[in-house]
């Protein structure tokens, strides 16, 4: 298929390679201009859908107006020089600025225990359907009006709140992507001008990477609405446009210059080029696809979205290396070798080397294997105490006004405040939510889950006093005289539901959201409510933002494995099509589970036990973001491949050739091993940069993929590959018969050339 592809599209590429250039242009620079809007695009989707948090928070938004996830919380800090009658006047003063905001629903100041005389807290309910875009508005808005307020002598106002937190978080992602992005391709360009010993040529790669990049951003934005754009996108999708974008055309350029070497005039370079590494290339790109797609299983937004973009990336670098690439070199063929001052600093084709190495491997293959599966296996075993954790301010850098006051509200133990379940009581209609047997159920779940010492309180009806006078003051609760005695809030969002079905209970921990034990905590409630009796027909559903992102995680991992099962399945399928045998899928797929599972393993040691922590500027945070083990599995699935495809390729045409299996497993090895070198210090440079910035999700990526590349392109592709064939010897090409599968790809070429 190939073959006759790159014979019809050479041809034309050479005629109108002007024209090509011409419309990747414009791509690039309208991608460009979409690009450069999608940081106010992003979204903040963290919930699982159909989740009891996702329903929960449903019931409060619908039902009483209050969404947790749009609430702020202004923090008034004074010296204890300062008198705390300037706090109050000064708070008193914002306050009522702020009230008067359209999109305020309800503001109002925090009850604090009476040994805090230090601090004031005003918390504001936002509209509940508000959207990103008008809730950073806000969070702009109210900042403003702080700043615009003279603060008096010692004290203090900041703002916290999940807005607040999304907010810089964007502004950060925006700043953190370009810059990694700007030292990832000077870099990467000082590596293939090693790799190709020539500047242009080395140029190519990085034009095909931009490219790719800009384009697929802009059509990611185009499919807003139906493509959700989350803040991991940008992150993702730059390094994966410019990682692919690179490797896809070191293949196809090497390939070029071979041909032009061999004296193949520049059309039938072109054509040859696309029949052999174009082949490699879609078939490549089709298993990244295969790997990524399989992200969307879990039904979370943020998951899929990630999915997709990572798609839409892939598929516009195969078609960026199959046409811009191709009119690129027909174009700079004449200058393709300059400066020929580089030439001199290529390296990593002296095969004889390579050929050494690779036969010395062969003749001890048994200890060497051995001794490499000892190293994988105690690297491996770290995934043992693996923890997971979704953060939240805790992302911030500590010069952040939004960072400093959650750390205030850390000092006095109130981040609960923000960080509080809600356990959404619902009765069904007919008996009301305050009847006898219902506020028993509510005040036996409160009394278990009060035992926990992690629990601060509960607020809720029953806060009245005893659960006879909470029954009293139930019985009479839209008497205006009574409604004071209950819970603000609760009793204004109790009475604005018509039926008198739901109420909330308000469960605040006494610590936020600041360790992975948070997830613990939330697993103790949700055991809590499904082990406390109830009247039937009562449900209770727990919400909240920590409930939220423990029920994402769930989803996440609970779907794990149908990813895995997915993903392996696939790329199987599609290895056996292209090799014709049995044993040679099963492999690859092992060998490519390892670098996914050695980087996974490098996050435990680096964020959990803290080895090298220091050197990267990390604060161990004990566990590992919920999506990144995941995504780097299928991320790290995808890109690994083409180093196996590559060198599986070259030993099956040795082999076929006649070679035994190990002089075909050394001419394997001889050909690909610099190759691959070069493309995995490429990935390196493209990878590393995310280790130094300021996002712990960037470098939660940066670690996992840089290690699980080393540990690819080393041990895996240099030890295990060759000895694990050496070892099976003529089990590796257990398979169905096939014209195709017998004959290797360069002699169909050569046979279509005559």
């Amino acid at each position: 298929m190939f073959v006759r592809l790159g014979d019809w599209l050479a041809p034309r590429l050479v005629r109108h390679r002007f024209v090509v250039l011409a419309v990747w242009l414009l791509m690039v620079v309208f991608g460009g201009l979409g690009a450069s809007h999608l940081n106010q695009l992003m979204t903040d989707e963290t919930g699982a859908h159909a989740s009891s948090s996702w329903r929960a928070d449903e019931m409060l938004r619908d039902t009483f107006g209050f969404n947790p996830m749009t609430t702020l919380a202004i923090v008034y800090e004074r010296t204890a020089a300062t008198p705390e009658s300037a706090l109050d006047a000064y708070r008193a003063q914002i306050d009522a600025a702020v009230r008067h905001d359209g999109n305020v629903k309800d503001l109002h100041v925090l009850p604090l225990p009476a040994t805090i005389a230090d601090l004031a807290v005003s918390q504001l309910a936002l509209q509940p359907d508000i959207s990103d875009a008008d809730s950073t508005k806000v969070v702009d808005d109210v900042t403003a009006r702080i700043a615009g307020v003279r603060a008096p002598p010692g004290v203090h106002a900041s703002l916290i709140g999940r807005p607040v937190v999304m907010r810089d978080l964007r502004l950060m992602n925006d700043r953190e992507v370009g810059r990694i992005e700007h030292i990832s391709l000077v870099v990467s360009l000082v590596v293939l001008v090693f790799v190709f010993g020539s500047l242009v040529a080395a140029l190519l790669p990085l034009l095909v990477g931009v490219a790719s990049l800009f384009t697929a951003l802009g059509i990611v934005g185009g499919l807003y609405g139906l493509l959700p754009v989350v803040m991991l996108t940008r992150l993702v999708a730059g390094i994966i446009a410019i990682a692919l974008g690179i490797d896809y055309a070191l293949f196809f350029v090497s390939r070029y210059r071979e041909e032009r070497s061999r004296g193949e005039n520049v059309e039938r370079a072109l054509a040859r080029s696309i029949g052999h590494t174009g082949e490699a290339i879609a078939f490549s790109g089709l298993v990244m696809m295969v790997a990524v797609a399989s992200l969307a299983i879990p039904d979370q937004s943020a998951m899929q979205a990630v999915a997709g973009a990572i798609v839409v990336v892939v598929a516009v670098s195969l078609v960026a290396s199959l046409t811009l690439l191709p009119a690129l070199l027909a174009t700079l063929d004449p200058i393709l070798d300059w400066p020929r001052l580089f030439a001199r600093l290529r390296w990593g084709h002296e095969e004889r080397y390579w050929s050494a190495f690779s036969a010395v491997v062969l003749r001890y293959y048994k200890p060497i294997l051995v001794g490499a599966t000892v190293l994988v296996v105690l690297l491996i075993a770290q995934l043992g105490h693996l923890r997971i954790w979704e953060p939240g301010p805790t992302l911030l850098p500590a010069e952040l006004p939004s960072r400093q006051a959650y750390d205030v509200l850390a000092r006095h133990h109130l981040t609960g405040e923000l960080d509080a379940f809600y356990v959404v009581v619902h009765q069904p209609p007919g008996p009301q939510v305050v009847a006898p047997d219902t506020l028993t159920a509510m005040d036996g779940l409160s009394q278990a889950l009060l035992r926990d010492p992690r629990i601060r309180r509960i607020d809720s009806l029953l806060s009245v006093g005893t659960l006879a006078q909470a029954r009293a003051v139930a019985a009479q609760l839209n008497n205006p005289l009574l409604a004071p005695l209950v819970e603000r809030r609760l009793s204004l969002a109790l009475r604005e539901d018509p039926h008198g079905t739901t109420t909330i209970m308000r469960v605040v921990p006494r610590d936020g959201m600041t360790t992975p034990d948070v997830c613990d905590l939330v697993a103790f409630v949700q055991r809590t409510m499904a082990d406390t009796a109830r009247p039937p027909g009562l449900t209770w559903e727990l919400g909240g933002d920590m409930p939220r992102r423990v029920d994402f995680t769930n989803e996440i991992y609970g779907k794990a494995p149908w990813v895995v099962l997915c993903v392996v399945g696939g790329i199987y399928l599609l290895l056996f099509v292209y090799f014709r045998s049995y044993v040679l899928p099963a492999k690859a797929v092992l060998m490519n589970a390892i670098p996914v599972l050695g980087g996974c393993a490098m996050l435990v040691l680096v964020l959990q036990d803290g080895v090298g922590a220091s050197l990267l500027g990390i604060q161990p945070p004990g566990a590992v973001m919920a999506m990144t083990p995941l995504m780097l599995f299928s991320m790290t699935f995808g890109l690994s491949m083409d180093y196996e495809v590559l060198i599986l390729s070259r030993v099956r045409e040795a082999h076929r050739r006649g070679l035994d299996d190990e002089a075909a497993i050394v001419e394997g090895m001889t050909r690909t091993s610099g190759v691959v070198t070069g493309a995995a210090l490429i990935m390196l440079s493209v990878f590393a940069p995310n280790l130094f910035s300021e996002l712990i999700n960037a470098k939660e990526l940066g670690i996992g993929l840089s290690g699980a590349i080393i540990l690819d392109a080393t041990i895996v592709r240099l030890l295990l590959v060759p000895t694990v064939m050496r070892g099976l010897g003529r089990w590796n090409w257990l398979g169905p018969r096939s014209r195709l599968a017998a004959e290797p790809l360069d002699s169909l070429l050569d046979k279509r050339a005559s």
